[in-house]
């Protein structure tokens, strides 16, 4: 099964097939359903990154930023053939009046919510 890196990369390459300035261009569902994916992606602000050499990434990192909170998922290793999934979550993006009158809410596994920023 292909990596989400590789499965962008190629979704990537097939749109860009449709910025070529010399390509005829029909209005069809499928340029619509293109253009609709774009704005998802760019919507949702989807990132994904390889692994980088000589840290502890074990695999991708994955982001999505949502209502201006950045999540990203990644797994780390610890060096001794063990590691964990990390999840991290910024909200730099929210405007501060926002961030006053609703005050991040995290809850992992039902095991009861946390507020940050109070």
């Amino acid at each position: 099964m292909p990596t989400i890196t590789e499965q962008l990369a190629e979704i990537e390459r097939e749109l860009a097939t449709y910025d070529d300035p010399g390509a005829v261009m029909r209005l069809t569902s499928s340029h619509v359903l293109v253009a609709r994916y774009r704005q998802l992606i760019n919507d949702i602000g989807l990132h994904v990154l390889p692994p980088e050499p000589g840290t502890d990434d074990r695999t991708e990192q994955i982001m999505v930023e949502l209502h201006g909170v950045d999540v990203s998922v990644r797994g780390r290793t610890d060096g001794d053939g063990g590691g964990d999934l990390y999840v991290h979550i910024g909200q730099d993006n929210r405007e501060p009046a926002d961030r006053a009158t609703y005050p991040l809410t995290v809850e992992v596994e039902g095991a009861g919510a946390h507020t940050y920023g109070q």
